[in-house]
């Protein structure tokens, strides 16, 4: 399943609230950059395949944790 646009703000700022990483480091930890991220969370881009994978590896990292979040990808 792809992840609608504006499911992107609401992964990323669960990400980012529960690894406990600010919006730079969550950038560096799936490969982009700060603006990018932020174009992600606006609706303004879709994140690379690549970036797709990472933010999905991110969110299996979590354990159950992040069980809930599996359900975008």
């Amino acid at each position: 399943m792809k992840l609608q646009v504006k499911k992107y703000a609401y992964l990323i700022e669960e990400l980012q609230e529960r690894l406990n990483l600010n919006q730079i480091q969550l950038a560096q930890r799936v490969g982009t950059t700060p603006l990018s991220l932020s174009r992600w969370k606006n609706g303004h881009h879709t994140p690379s395949p690549m970036a797709i994978a990472l933010l999905k590896q991110a969110v299996l990292d979590l354990g159950d944790r992040g069980r809930d979040l599996q359900k975008y990808f």
